[in-house]
């Protein structure tokens, strides 16, 4: 099986986002990492994954926002339709409930079907989030 980690360019989410694909690797999934700013500027195919992680960090005075990476890299991502995605950020001091919940309603935009959701403050806890998130895919 294999996994997607796409995410932004922040620095502490690359960090969270190597935890998130050394925890789905433990788990046995053969994972390609992707930083959204290394990408370019064409489609982005997810055919050959049966997950999508897609991470972000937490933009606006109060939180609430994803980076405009995130909000013009994620609808260049073909076959999200029904395709199983989490979605996970680093958390700000305010608005990562609503920073999620704006990153979960850009994935099901495009047709994704947002399994789990995280706000992850460390790559230890990014690595046990990505191990857990194999029993996903054995329950479908």
């Amino acid at each position: 099986m294999r996994a997607l980690v796409l995410y932004g360019s922040d620095r502490r989410l690359e960090a969270v986002a190597q935890g998130v694909a050394a925890g789905l690797e433990a788990a046995g999934l053969e994972v390609d990492r992707k930083r959204m700013d290394q990408v370019g500027a064409g489609p982005i195919t997810t055919a050959q994954y049966q997950l999508v992680a897609v991470g972000s960090t937490s933009r606006g005075f109060l939180g609430g926002k994803v980076p405009a990476e995130v909000a013009e890299t994620v609808p260049r991502c073909s076959r999200l339709q029904g395709k199983q995605t989490v979605a996970f950020i680093v958390p700000g001091p305010f608005g990562s409930t609503k920073t999620l919940r704006a990153l979960m309603a850009l994935l099901e935009k495009e047709g994704a079907w947002v399994q789990d959701f995280a706000a992850l403050k460390s790559s230890a806890e990014a690595r046990e989030f990505g191990s857990r998130l194999r029993n996903l895919l054995e329950t479908r």
